[in-house]
């Protein structure tokens, strides 16, 4: 009882080690707020990747931008620090940095004067994710506690379903990212395109065969695994997709022939040993019938002696 408890635990233990699906992308960085944009992170091996493309706020200068993503242009900061000075600092006002907390708080120097921007800090994800036994949006509520886990628990659920208008995005569930124009792997195919096609949004080539997926007639061809959800078949891929070997019916036919005579043989040969049998052991009663009786010669010495006993008797026979 105790090993299956053991592989329970660590069954579960492993469900909750996985942060995300291979192929799977989210969205990243701070804001859309004046200069500032979101970025995209890529799951690799069960584990988000960096985030591509984000810009983060830096400190405001007189530009006409609102380089500190406030929403305000070109504000004066009487903001003061002494130089080489450092201090905690926060990109996003009102987390919540206690453990089960994924966020953590970063550091800002003070350069001439001026506080720099937020280094090293740890940024909420856009969304909770259940059942991982954190807070993922650091808002102080983690996994059922959170609002979003209990009303669109299909959002966290890795398959398009509900309202959705892709995997666990869109409808009732955050919003899908659009990343049409993003071409991670730099093939010359969005990576939409590639998640159409089935070829890897990290590899040029995804079937190694020396042609980028753009150029390659068949992305997936050969790759030891036969991708029919994307149309390959016996005819356009045999590596990947042997054709069935057809049983000649002449193969089921020629056997079952051979086994019909090998019976009508022994059931012959058994039935003739039968017969043999039978004709030994009425043969010498037979010959016994038919043997004509052959009568003994006698001799002449025998006709003699014969004689003799006919006339010993005739003598007793008179005295």
């Amino acid at each position: 009882m105790k090993i299956k408890y053991i592989i329970f635990f660590l069954i579960l233990l492993s469900s909750f080690t996985i942060a995300c699906l291979d192929g799977k992308t989210q969205k990243c960085g701070v804001s859309n707020i004046g200069e500032c944009r979101f970025g995209t992170q890529i799951c690799i091996n069960k584990t988000w990747g960096i985030c591509k493309g984000a810009i983060y706020p830096t400190p405001e200068i007189q530009d006409d931008k609102d380089n500190d993503c406030d929403g305000l242009i070109d504000e004066t900061n009487d903001t003061s620090c002494i130089t080489e000075s450092i201090a905690e600092c926060s990109s996003i006002p009102n987390l919540v940095y206690t453990y089960p907390s994924i966020c953590k708080k970063g550091i800002k120097l003070c350069i001439n004067g001026i506080w720099s921007i937020c280094y090293n800090e740890t940024l909420p994800m856009l969304t909770e994710i259940c059942n991982d036994g954190l807070d993922d949006n650091c808002n102080g509520k983690t996994d059922t506690q959170d609002d979003l886990c209990k009303t669109s628990a299909h959002c966290f659920n890795n398959i398009k379903d509900a309202d959705e208008t892709d995997v666990d995005c869109g409808g009732s569930c955050p919003t899908c990212i659009n990343v049409t124009n993003l071409d991670s792997d730099g093939d010359g195919l969005t990576d939409e395109q590639e998640k159409q096609l089935g070829t890897d949004l990290l590899n040029k080539d995804s079937d190694n065969d020396n042609l980028i997926d753009s150029e390659d007639p068949m992305p997936l061809c050969p790759n030891n695994f036969c991708d029919e959800e994307f149309g390959e078949n016996s005819d356009n891929c045999e590596q990947d997709c042997p054709k069935e070997q057809t049983f000649p019916l002449y193969a089921i036919i020629i056997p079952i022939i051979l086994i019909i005579l090998l019976i009508l043989f022994i059931f012959y040969y058994s039935s003739k040993k039968s017969i043999k049998k039978t004709t030994r052991k009425q043969l010498p009663f037979t010959l016994k019938l038919l043997q004509p009786k052959i009568l003994k010669k006698e001799s002449s010495t025998e006709k003699q002696l014969s004689r003799s006993l006919q006339e010993a008797k005739k003598i007793f026979k008179k005295r």
